[in-house]
């Protein structure tokens, strides 16, 4: 049977290397807080208080999170989720600047409406194996991610939906086949990327220079954005 918990504070020991799996959280605080290998698989958080809590070996895969807050204003720091599992994950409303996902598995992880500015994706993957080959997916819809750090990843077939991505680094990553549509990429520092096949249509390529690729075949744009990449590179068309 789920149980539920319901406006009360929690400790990092009370959580950890503990099965919680298919609970429900709601209205609980949890910040500043170190849980260390639970079982939180199917969990639904709903207006919970995560500031700056760490979640370490921790296993999220189904679970839900929304209208949470992972960051402090005061101290200017967002949560740490280190070396766990969140496949499936769904975050929607929630408060995640400077969140930080470090070696974490974040295959067909969705995210929308969330403020994230200066979220980092350090060193994880959102892959799965399916057959003889891996397949990719990550979900993300009007978010913003300005500022955020995605770079060295790879993004292969992942997709970003009407989010603000200004000044985010997504340097030396692999963003072939993946959708960036009607998002704002302006000033975005996408050196050394491959953007094969990625599909741009609809968005603000202000500052998106084709020279600092290292691909860009079968790139898709409309026709309006043309002049966006030809003019960073020295062109101009009357």
């Amino acid at each position: 049977m789920t149980l539920g918990f319901s406006n009360q504070q929690y400790a990092g020991t009370e959580l950890s290397y503990g099965n919680f799996v298919g609970q429900r959280f709601e209205s609980c605080q949890l910040s500043t807080e170190q849980i260390e290998d639970a079982d939180l698989r199917d969990s639904v958080w709903l207006d919970c208080d995560l500031t700056n809590s760490s979640f370490v070996g921790c296993d999220f895969r189904g679970s839900r999170f929304e209208n949470c807050s992972f960051y402090s204003g005061e101290k200017r720091a967002g949560a740490i989720f280190k070396g766990s599992m969140l496949q499936n994950a769904e975050f929607k409303s929630c408060q995640m600047q400077l969140v930080c996902f470090e070696r974490c598995e974040l295959f067909n992880v969705r995210m929308s409406q969330c403020r994230a500015q200066g979220l980092r994706l350090l060193s994880s993957s959102f892959a799965t194996r399916r057959g003889s080959g891996l397949t990719n997916a990550l979900c993300i819809e009007d978010c913003d991610l300005a500022y955020a750090d995605l770079s060295g990843l790879d993004l292969s077939g992942c997709s970003f939906a009407s989010c603000k991505l200004i000044e985010a680094s997504i340097s030396s990553s692999n963003l072939n086949g993946a959708a960036l549509r009607d998002c704002d990429v302006t000033n975005v520092d996408f050196m050394r990327s491959d953007l094969s096949n990625a599909d741009l249509t609809g968005s603000q390529l202000a500052g998106l220079n084709l020279l600092q690729l290292a691909g860009y075949k079968g790139l898709k744009i409309s026709h309006d954005q043309q002049h966006w990449l030809l003019s960073a590179i020295g062109l101009h068309v009357n």
